[in-house]
């Protein structure tokens, strides 16, 4: 699946966006993106986990949170739903599986080899393949006492523009809605955080 992402039409719930992400790790991505709500984005930020599930899974779930008929999301009216996982763990094939499954209406955040990639770039631009261990330890070696359970987003905010500068350097010339475990280092994070800040700026300048 390639070019702009589809949307599904429902009733409109209201003029407030919602912005959903689900996350494969358990610790670090929630932690890290609802500091996004305590800022004061704008929109009703919905941020949960789902470990269990393979990329299909993931996609499958966060599927299944849109058709929920109890608060089902309006894609057409300018919901959003991504999910955001690691390519370290999975295969392409699974990966392509998702893609497909998702047919537009999730968007995909994978980092090759991991999330802690986002963060390293806010201080580097790697050159070379690396495994997560090497990035955790790259990550270390800048934020000496960081691990999973640590809120990092006050020492990474004041560098955001060189994350996003550098994970664009990353992705360039690589299909950001078929995403390959083989492209490392990469993330698509810069794109769902940008989205976030484009968001949070729209919503501060109708104030």
């Amino acid at each position: 699946m390639n070019g702009p992402y589809r949307s599904r039409k429902y009733q409109t719930r209201d003029t407030l966006k919602h912005l959903v992400i689900v996350c494969e790790g358990e610790r670090t991505e929630v932690i890290y993106f609802n500091r996004y709500q305590k800022r004061g984005l704008g929109v009703k930020l919905e941020v949960w986990s789902d470990r269990k599930n393979d990329p299909v899974g993931l996609v499958r779930r966060a599927l299944k949170r849109i058709e929920d008929p109890k608060d089902p999301l309006d894609l057409s009216g300018g919901d959003i739903v991504w999910c955001v996982l690691d390519a370290d763990d999975h295969q392409q094939k699974k990966l392509d599986k998702a893609v497909e499954i998702a047919d537009g209406n999730v968007r995909m955040a994978l980092s090759a080899p991991c999330f802690e990639l986002w963060f390293l770039l806010h201080f580097d631009l790697p050159g070379m393949r690396m495994t997560s261990g090497e990035a955790v330890d790259a990550l270390k070696e800048r934020i000496p006492e960081y691990g999973k359970d640590l809120d990092v987003f006050d020492v990474l905010e004041p560098l955001r523009e060189c994350a996003l500068k550098n994970a664009t350097r990353l992705a360039r010339g690589k299909d950001a809605g078929h995403p390959c475990i083989d492209d490392n280092p990469q993330t698509m994070v810069h794109i769902l955080v940008a989205e976030i800040l484009e968001i949070h700026r729209k919503n501060r300048n109708r104030n």
